[in-house]
């Protein structure tokens, strides 16, 4: 997502950029079905007033943004992003890894100015961060951990610069095995994350 988010930013003369997934589309009333789907009349509606159009957050309840991405993948990274930020941007990590709820998934739509200042931020601390980490010992899977971590990203930049946004409900198209993806939280939950094994 963040390629296509990044090709976007560089190339895209457009006034409002967002990104979606093959799989996950924002939908206002939240059905399935591509009918369904956040077209252009709802998506001027909501930018007369708005700047910024997220997916509602993901909230977990029982860990903290920061006990789920550690539970889930290497600490390493989300702990050296934090180093490579500011104070005022660290005070802002603090805030959102202590919480229980965040935007996931690099899906949002905004206008070109907003744009510029999140990806500019952004994508300058994923460059300094992958010359800080090795990844040679990472699992295909973790590999992507740049994505993963400017997923978490977001909130922080939202929560540092006071930025003002609209969520919209987000439908996922295609079928989960929540008894597997339930059973696989609590495995990591009592194994402890990718770091303690």
């Amino acid at each position: 997502e963040l390629t296509a988010l990044y090709w976007a930013w560089k190339n895209s003369d457009a006034d409002i950029i967002g990104l979606v997934h093959y799989r996950r589309y924002f939908s206002l009333n939240h059905k399935k079905g591509l009918n369904n789907v956040l077209n252009s009349k709802q998506l001027d509606d909501l930018f007369k007033n708005n700047q910024i159009v997220l997916p509602k957050k993901r909230n977990y309840y029982i860990q903290t943004n920061y006990s789920h991405y550690v539970h889930a993948h290497h600490a390493e990274a989300i702990n050296k992003a934090r180093e490579l930020m500011s104070p005022t941007y660290q005070t802002s990590y603090d805030k959102i890894m202590k919480r229980t709820d965040q935007h996931l998934f690099n899906m949002l739509i905004m206008t070109r100015q907003q744009l510029d200042e999140y990806a500019d931020w952004m994508f300058d601390i994923l460059f300094k961060l992958e010359k800080e980490i090795d990844t040679s010992t990472y699992d295909q899977y973790e590999k992507r951990v740049f994505g993963f971590v400017g997923e978490r990203l977001l909130d922080i930049f939202l929560d540092a610069n006071n930025k003002k946004y609209v969520e919209v409900p987000f439908v996922f198209e295609e079928k989960q095995n929540w008894f597997k993806k339930g059973g696989n939280f609590l495995i990591r939950m009592i194994a402890g994350g990718k770091d303690d094994k």
